[in-house]
């Protein structure tokens, strides 16, 4: 049974609340501690032009591969974006998933200061 991460439920949408795994972020962000062992994805990008600042903190995965996945849906990924542009990415670590992040490279997407761990891929 795979473990199941500490935070927020799947599909919330964030704006000044702490985020979990899961969560969908779609404004300026700020991490102020780790979030760890998450079963699937770690963060969802959920909108255009902003700033996911991990400042120094991890997403992490629970390091467990899923076996069976459908082709059109993503999984253990650290962070998803699908689509959305202006999107900066910076400080801190992705750790843990099949993915550390999926971008959509047809965009402008700055990553900054990132470091990354596979689970294994």
């Amino acid at each position: 049974m795979r473990s199941r991460c500490w935070s927020q439920p799947q599909s919330r949408s964030l704006a000044k609340a702490e985020p979990g795994a899961a969560a969908t972020i779609t404004r300026n962000t700020t991490l102020h501690r780790d979030i760890v062992n998450c079963a699937d994805n770690g963060l969802k990008i959920g909108a255009d032009n902003f700033t996911l600042d991990l400042k120094g903190h991890k997403v992490d995965g629970d390091g467990a591969l899923r076996e069976e996945c459908p082709d059109d849906v993503w999984f253990d990924v650290g962070i998803l974006n699908e689509g959305h542009s202006g999107l900066t990415v910076k400080g801190g670590s992705i750790t843990d998933f099949g993915w550390g992040a999926v971008l959509d490279r047809r965009r402008q997407q700055p990553q900054e200061e990132l470091c990354g761990r596979s689970a294994g891929v």
